[in-house]
């Protein structure tokens, strides 16, 4: 049996349609589409007794519901105990640490931040990477768009920067780069109407290193890691700003900020086609000491139902071995050809390409 909370959400009625049978679905309200076969409960994540009922007889636990700001580890650890491995499709560093600092059984399995960002995001690199590059000098990363953001979205965004007290999030830090082995704070600088390659339309540019990031730098040993996320529409970035200058501190402040970004992220979007890119471009040399260039662009139009395949992709690679025993990071846990071509096969992309900067045949092309 395979448990999916946040069932009735825009990740988890999407990650509902691809999960196989036995499925038990849990959210608040009755998801919209039902599939013939799956188990429905109604489940309050914040009722520990009703939480523990939902996971018992599971195998594997897929939690899509958010804000994972503010859920923690609950999930987890209603998992755990029910004996069942565990799937975040977000998940942070607040619950790796608390995971690893609880007694776990051998054989238990987490893979936490299994989404497109973070998650898919930490994949593509090393991905990229993989294509003639031996040394790593550089990588630099792009990531945003166009879309529709949900209240859970919302408040994770919102609490990324801020933190669930006002005191600054956990998850990275704004303006920062990694060189030569350590967070370099300040390092880079907000770039406004900036025309950057396969965004179609001028953006803001905010650097921001996350933990992800960071984790990834210190894998593929890069000298510099530049990460940053991309504003196509002045509104959303607006309202991050006024609430990052503003934090909200208190439940009904975190509401107001979420309904804040949820309005400006549709005023940004109306009349406008969605869309969400990542951009990761890799410097260094090949196995000749050539100087070796290489880009990987991923375009989607619903950045999640990206969340929800990848997602799926970490709960089959957990039922079928493919992951050990532990507490795991998506990004390092996924195998990265397999997610890719589990990607492509689900048709959550329009593009995802690695580009050759010396002319070889792109082997990858274009979906």
């Amino acid at each position: 049996m395979i448990g999916l909370l946040g069932a009735s959400g825009a990740v988890g009625s999407a990650a509902a349609a691809m999960l196989p049978l036995p499925l038990r679905l849990g959210s608040r309200r009755r998801p919209a589409q039902v599939r013939p076969g799956a188990e429905v409960v109604e489940t309050d994540i914040t009722d520990e007794a009703r939480l523990a009922e939902f996971c018992r007889g599971c195998t594997v636990v897929l939690n899509c519901a958010g804000p994972s700001a503010i859920l923690g580890d609950r999930v987890a650890r209603a998992a755990l105990v029910a004996g069942a491995s565990y799937v975040d499709a977000f998940g942070d560093d607040v619950v790796h640490e608390a995971l690893r600092s609880a007694v776990l059984p051998v054989d238990f399995i987490a893979v936490l931040s299994a989404g497109t960002v973070p998650g898919l995001s930490g994949v593509l690199p090393i991905w990229l990477t993989r294509r003639g590059i031996a040394s790593l000098d550089r990588v630099s990363a792009h990531a945003g768009g166009l879309e529709r953001c949900t209240p859970a979205a919302a408040a994770d965004m919102l609490l990324s920067v801020t933190g669930t007290d006002g005191a600054g999030g956990s998850y990275g830090q704004a303006l920062a780069a990694w060189q030569d082995g350590a967070v370099r704070p300040g390092a880079l600088r907000v770039t406004e109407d900036a025309r950057l390659p396969f965004f179609p339309d001028p953006v803001t540019v905010q650097p921001y290193l996350s933990t992800e990031a960071q984790r990834l730098a210190r894998t593929l040993g890069a000298a510099r890691v530049e990460w940053h996320t991309v504003f196509p529409g002045p509104r959303a970035r607006m309202s991050l700003a006024r609430w990052r200058a503003e934090p909200p501190t208190s439940p009904s402040t975190v509401d107001i900020a979420t309904a804040d970004l949820v309005t400006a992220a549709e005023v940004d979007l109306a009349g406008r086609n969605p869309y969400y890119v990542i951009t990761v471009r890799a410097e260094g040399r090949a196995a000749d000491g050539a100087p070796h260039r290489a880009t990987a662009v991923l375009r989607t139009e619903d950045s999640y139902r990206l969340t929800a395949t990848v997602a799926v992709a970490a709960v089959e690679q957990v039922l079928a071995g493919a992951i050990p025993p532990g507490v795991h990071f998506a990004a390092q846990a996924l195998e990265p050809e397999v997610l890719v071509e589990r990607v492509r096969s689900a048709g959550a992309v329009t593009v995802l390409e690695a580009i050759i900067d010396t002319g070889a045949e792109d082997e990858e092309g274009v979906l």
